[in-house]
């Protein structure tokens, strides 16, 4: 079971991939980042200005008031709800 054929670099990886696939050499590779977690969005939220940590308040209350009416709606027939708000200070 050869798993590994060769140890290389992504670069040498990729040319593989495009040799076996008989790609031209102008066929590009995109390389996408790897996903940030919960955590690290989290944590560029908080070390942001103060304009971020604002937002960043506004989106955990909305998700609290979304929670809180899910609970008070789990056993009722609901046929539609406001994606809106209010709120009198």
């Amino acid at each position: 079971h050869r798993l590994v054929d060769k140890l290389g670099t992504l670069n040498d990886a990729i040319g593989k991939a495009r040799a076996l696939a008989k790609a031209s050499t102008e066929v590009k590779a995109v390389l996408y980042p790897k996903p940030k977690s919960f955590m690290e969005m989290l944590g560029e939220q908080l070390a942001g200005g103060s304009d971020a940590r604002i937002q960043l308040a506004k989106q955990f209350d909305a998700t609290r008031h979304a929670l809180e009416l899910s609970v008070l709606l789990e056993n009722e027939q609901v046929l539609t709800l406001c994606p809106v708000l209010f709120a009198i200070d």
